[in-house]
């Protein structure tokens, strides 16, 4: 059900920490659909390994009772798993950055981790330039009429504050409260 609530549920009730955003509203009828389903499976099931063990085969409701357990298990995983993963990877700020890089502007990475690249070349679907110091950061941003976007670390911001030309630069950061989103920036250039 808290698929379904609105932004200002998570707003008032968890300080903005929305636990449950997940990636579209499909998954989220699928999910109410499976636990509607499971719920009264459940119950079923008990009601049936109980008089199993009342009919005198304890042995085989004690058998039957693991794979019960596990088969509900894998359902309830298929429906949480989604989310958290969402929550954890680099996903929500990668779909920010496609949303606001949507005029094909260059972008290039200001580190050299390879899980992060990796990511982001998966999620992205494309190669990066990988810029090695700010002066080569702020050198790409300043190159006239090629619009271009860096995404940096946020620990990095400090080393770029007095290099960047004020009115001149836009930093942008993701909405969303996943776990690794509040990481990083993307840096875009404003045309003149």
């Amino acid at each position: 059900v808290l698929y379904f609530m609105p932004s200002s549920f998570f707003e008032y009730y968890l300080g903005g920490v929305n636990i449950v955003k997940i990636p579209g509203s499909m998954h989220s009828h699928f999910s109410l659909f499976l636990c509607l389903v499971m719920m009264p499976l459940e119950v079923y099931t008990i009601f049936k390994l109980y008089k199993i063990y009342k009919d005198a085969k304890p042995s085989q409701s004690v058998l039957l009772f693991p794979a019960a357990c596990a088969v509900f298990l894998i359902l309830i995983i298929s429906v949480v798993m989604p989310v958290y993963d969402y929550q954890r990877t680099l996903k929500p700020f990668a779909e920010l950055v496609k949303l606001e890089t949507y005029d094909n502007r260059k972008i290039a990475l200001a580190f050299n981790e390879e899980k992060y690249v990796g990511a982001f070349t998966f999620y992205l679907n494309r190669p990066f330039p990988i810029l090695n110091s700010p002066q080569e950061v702020v050198r790409f941003l300043s190159i006239p009429g090629n619009p271009a976007a860096v995404i940096v670390k946020t620990e990095d911001l400090e080393k770029f504050k007095g290099l960047i030309p004020k009115g001149k630069v836009r930093i942008i950061k993701s909405g969303h409260k996943g776990y690794n989103v509040d990481n990083f920036r993307l840096l875009m250039n404003v045309p003149s």
